[in-house]
C-alpha cells in the first residue's frame, strides 16, 4: 500500500498524505485526488450497470435537496419516480446549496436543486423558480398576531437564528440588512432549516428563511418587502460527466414534480422562472 501511494504521489507530482503520531491525514492535494477518485469510481459503476441493464432503466439516482426544501420535496419526488420507474431508487441528500454545488462539481451527485444564477462551467442548469424570503417567528411571540408583510428595517434589534456563512440565504440576508445599515442581532446559528425552526418554535428568536410549506400554529410566516428579496433555484447536473440512463430518465420527472408543488395555492412567494407565472396565488 505504501508503495502504491508513493507511485501515485510521483505520478501526480504532489504529496498526498501526511503521517504523524496521530495517524494519517490527507493534504489539500490528497483531498482533491480523493474526491476526484470517488467520481471516477462512480462512473465506472455506471458503466457496469449500463452493460447489465436491459429494457427498463434501473439503478440509483442521487439528488441534492436544499435544507429549506428537503422536507417538502423528498416524499413527492420519491413517489413520482417510483410510479414511473419502479426499478430506479431515488437517493435524496439534504444539504445547503453551496455543498450540493461542490458535490455536483466532483461528480458525487447525479443532480441537485441549487441556488445559483449563473452556474460555473462545470455545471449545467435548468431554471425552475424564484423563491421569496420570509420572516418566521414563534406562535407564542406577542407580535405573531400581526399580519401582512414586514420591512427589512423591522428586523432591527430582533434576535435572529440564521444559517452560518458561506450560504446563499445568509448572503442575501446580510446584503439586505447592510444596505439599510442594520447589523443583525444573531443569537444562534444552525446549519439546517429543521434545526432553525426548532429553535424558533422554542421562542429563542426569529429567522429569515425560504418558504417551504410549513404552516403550523407554532410558527408565524410573514413576507419581507422593501425590497422583496428572492433566490433563484434550478436543477443542476455535472456538465463534464456523462449522465447515466436512469439519471436522464428521472430529470423531467423531478422538474415536473417540483413545479407542481410550488404552483399549489398553499405555497407562497414562488415565481416560475420559465414563464414568470406567479406560483403564489
Amino acid at each position: 500500500m505504501s508503495q502504491q501511494i508513493a507511485n501515485l504521489e510521483a505520478e501526480v507530482g504532489a504529496k498526498l498524505l501526511i503521517r504523524s503520531n496521530r495517524g494519517v491525514m490527507p493534504t489539500a492535494a490528497g483531498a482533491r485526488v480523493y474526491q476526484r477518485g470517488l467520481g471516477i469510481l462512480k462512473e465506472v459503476d455506471r458503466i457496469r450497470r449500463s452493460v447489465d441493464q436491459v429494457g427498463e432503466p434501473s439503478g440509483v439516482v442521487s439528488i441534492g435537496l436544499p435544507s429549506s426544501f428537503a422536507a417538502a420535496f423528498a416524499e413527492p419526488l420519491v413517489v413520482a419516480v417510483r410510479a414511473r420507474y419502479p426499478k430506479i431508487m431515488l437517493r435524496a441528500i439534504e444539504d445547503w446549496s453551496w455543498n450540493i454545488q461542490q458535490k455536483l462539481e466532483h461528480g458525487l451527485l447525479d443532480c441537485g436543486l441549487v441556488c445559483i444564477d449563473q452556474p460555473p462551467p462545470r455545471l449545467e442548469r435548468r431554471p425552475l423558480f424564484r423563491q421569496a424570503l420570509f420572516h418566521v417567528q414563534s406562535g407564542r411571540d406577542r407580535r405573531c398576531g400581526q399580519s401582512g408583510p414586514m420591512c427589512w428595517a423591522d428586523l432591527a434589534e430582533r434576535p435572529l437564528i440564521l444559517p452560518p456563512a458561506p450560504n446563499p440565504l445568509r448572503a442575501a440576508i446580510d446584503l439586505q440588512l447592510s444596505r439599510i445599515g442594520i447589523q443583525p442581532s444573531v443569537v444562534s446559528e444552525a446549519n439546517s432549516s429543521s434545526a432553525i425552526l426548532s429553535l424558533v418554535s422554542a421562542g429563542l428568536g426569529g429567522s429569515v428563511l425560504l418558504w417551504a410549506g410549513r404552516t403550523t400554529r407554532r410558527l408565524c410566516w410573514r413576507p419581507i418587502i422593501n425590497p422583496v428579496a428572492a433566490l433563484d433555484f434550478g436543477l443542476c447536473t455535472p456538465a463534464a460527466q456523462p449522465q447515466s440512463e436512469e439519471a436522464e430518465a428521472v430529470q423531467d420527472i423531478i422538474v415536473e414534480t417540483v413545479l407542481h408543488i410550488v404552483r399549489q395555492s398553499d405555497w407562497a412567494g414562488a415565481v416560475i422562472e420559465n414563464s414568470g407565472e406567479n406560483a403564489a396565488r
